[in-house]
C-alpha cells in the first residue's frame, strides 16, 4: 500500500479473489500475495435486512470487505467525498485504507460480511464519532 497517511475516496482499491469454478460448487481463495498488507485479524458479520453498521474509520488499519451471502453496500466517505460500493459476489471485495469513514447497509434477508484487518483489534486505532473523524483528517492534511 501506498505509504501516505492521509487517503481519499480515490484509493479504495477493488479487489477480485481468485475464484475456482469446480463440478460441485466455486472454490474462493483469500491468500497474503494477492492483498498489500499482511492479514492480522478476520472477522465475519452475520446480520438482516436494513441493518447499519460500521460507523467508524481507523487510523491505521487496512481493512478487506467482501460478501460472502446477501448484498451489502459500503458507504465510504473521505469528509470531502462520499462513494458508495456494492458488495454482492463472494469473489470480488473492496480494501478501504485507514482515514476513511465507512457504514454497512445490509441489504438482504440474511448477509454475511467477511472483513480481513491489517490489524488485530486495538480500540485506539478506531475513530467512532463522524465529528471526532473530521478533525483527525483535518489535523492530519496540515
Amino acid at each position: 500500500m501506498k505509504e501516505k497517511k492521509l487517503f481519499d475516496i480515490n484509493d479504495i482499491i477493488h479487489v477480485n479473489l481468485k475464484s475456482i469454478l469446480e463440478e460441485n460448487g466455486t472454490l474462493v481463495v483469500l491468500e497474503n500475495n494477492e492483498i498489500d498488507f499482511t492479514m492480522e485479524r478476520i472477522f465475519t458479520v452475520k446480520t438482516n435486512k436494513q441493518e447499519l453498521r460500521g460507523y467508524h474509520a481507523h487510523k491505521e488499519c487496512y481493512q478487506l470487505l467482501y460478501c460472502l451471502m446477501g448484498e451489502i453496500e459500503v458507504l465510504c466517505d473521505d469528509s470531502k467525498n462520499q462513494k458508495s460500493f456494492i458488495l454482492n459476489n463472494i469473489s470480488k471485495g473492496i480494501i478501504i485504507p485507514p482515514t476513511i469513514w465507512a457504514i454497512q447497509k445490509y441489504k438482504s434477508d440474511i448477509s454475511l460480511l467477511n472483513v480481513a484487518c491489517s490489524h488485530r483489534y486495538i480500540e485506539n486505532d478506531y475513530i467512532r464519532d463522524y465529528e471526532a473523524f473530521k478533525k483527525f483528517r483535518k489535523n492530519l492534511n496540515k
